[in-house]
């Protein structure tokens, strides 16, 4: 979840759109689990896991279909 990649919205756009609508759901539903889990970690959790509390309220933010590249491939 803290690995960021740089690549642009035309080829993550067509990475979404050759997946099918009950994958990129249930994406989503896996994707929005993790995050609520990871909203809830204590500060000295996510600081074992090398993250701020900043960073975690910037992911929770972030909509549901917002999935992360690698899971794309």
């Amino acid at each position: 979840m803290t690995t960021l990649e740089n690549t642009s919205c035309a080829t993550t756009h067509n990475r979404k759109s050759s997946l099918g609508l009950f994958t990129r759901i249930r994406l989503a539903i896996a994707l929005k689990t993790q995050r609520k889990t990871l909203s809830g970690l204590p500060d000295n959790r996510l600081h074992d896991l090398g993250i701020t509390r900043d960073q975690v309220d910037r992911e929770v933010a972030k909509s549901s279909w917002d999935v992360p590249t690698n899971w794309l491939r």
